[in-house]
């Protein structure tokens, strides 16, 4: 399990202090020795107020080894926004309709669950008729028995 430290998220361009460096601090500080955090241990009301709007919380649902589905469990209003809809409780395949944008949506998730460490993609978003906007998500694994990733907690910037 390999945290953002500071070296790690100046890298890939989180600048000290952003919003997305404010929600990895938080996490990291529910996170337990060689245990991630569950979905229990994160409380909204602990968190920065002004994250909540781009936060998304995305149930990850294994089916066997090799097969999984994604729900978006939690939609905060400036993703609703970007994603020109409310995709609260949807399925992914409800979400991303091309086969393409859907497949490198699940191997995103994918990769977060199989290697249980944190990661920060920067892509089009991948909804029909609004690819023209770039999001960078921070996507930090939860696992309600500590071990197996059973949820994402996911931040949203929007360029």
């Amino acid at each position: 399990m390999r945290a953002l430290d500071e070296n790690n998220r100046l890298a890939i361009g989180m600048a000290a202090g952003s919003d997305q460096s404010r929600l990895v601090d938080y996490w990291l500080t529910k996170r337990r020795p060689d245990r991630l955090p569950g979905r229990d241990d994160i409380d909204p009301v602990e968190m920065p107020r002004e994250l909540l709007p781009n936060i998304a919380l995305i149930a990850v649902e294994r089916r066997g080894l090799d097969e999984m589905r994604c729900r978006f469990r939690l939609v905060g209003t400036n993703i609703v926004r970007n994603f020109g809809r409310d995709v609260t409780g949807c399925l992914f395949e409800e979400v991303f309709l091309s086969p393409d944008k859907l497949k490198a949506e699940r191997a995103q998730i994918a990769r977060v669950v199989q290697t249980r460490e944190s990661a920060v993609v920067r892509d089009r978003l991948n909804i029909p008729g609004r690819q023209f906007i770039t999001v960078t998500r921070t996507l930090l694994p939860l696992a309600a028995n500590g071990h197996d990733v059973d949820m994402i907690l996911s931040y949203s910037d929007f360029d």
